[in-house]
Formats: structure tokens, sequence, C-alpha cells
């Protein structure tokens, strides 16, 4: 007679690196993942989880500029509008990825009718 066949066990590959995660503050999520290189066979242990999740850039966004004050700048990020933190170069111009903020009169609203003496 022939032996009964060995159970072989689920082999998997190593995991992948941490994929792009999806919002770059605010909290969002990257993924990993693994793949089988070999089943399971005769009863071998099941494979395990092929896929990976994690938190990531949970750091809070910066504030959206409602308009952009050379004193709060003088540059702005492109991408978010943030404005703090981005200095002119040597050169003076805005480092890539911002731009040069520019000063903005407030508006306002007319004036109301005058109230009763008191």
């Amino acid at each position: 007679g022939s032996a009964p066949c060995k159970p072989t066990p689920c082999v998997v590959s190593a995991w992948s690196s941490w994929g792009k995660c999806s919002k770059d503050c605010g909290g969002g999520m990257r993924m990993r993942t693994r793949y089988v290189k070999m089943a399971p066979a005769n009863g071998g242990m099941k494979c395990p989880h092929l896929e990976e999740s994690q938190k990531c850039n949970t750091e809070t966004c910066a504030p959206q500029c409602q308009g952009c004050y050379k004193s709060s700048g003088p540059c702005k990020h492109d991408k978010d509008g943030s404005c703090t933190g981005y200095i002119k170069g040597k050169y003076g111009m805005c480092p890539a990825g911002t731009t040069e903020c520019s000063d903005t009169d407030c508006v306002v609203s007319a004036w109301g009718a005058w109230s009763k003496c008191s």
C-alpha cells in the first residue's frame, strides 16, 4: 500500500510595502497585501488573511485660509491653502508648490441705521 498524503499548509509571500495613504491629513487609511505562494492541500493549515490596513496621516489638517495676508505668509501652500510657515527664498520667490499671498481688503456690510440717542 501507499501511505496517505501529508497535509501541506498554506504558504504566503511576505507583506508588500504599505501603500499610499488615502488622505494627506485628518486621518486616512493605507493597505498592504501578500499573496498565496502555495495553497493548502490534504487538510493542511488554511491561508491567513491577505490584506491589512492601518490608519495614517492622523494629524489635523491645516486650516483653510479665508484670505492670505502677507503678515501670515508671505506664501500659501497650493495644495491646502495654508498660509503659515512658507517664506520666500533668497531670490525673493516662494518655494515650489506655494504661491505668493496678496494683501486682501476686508469686506464689510453697509452701515445700519442710527440708533436712538440715549
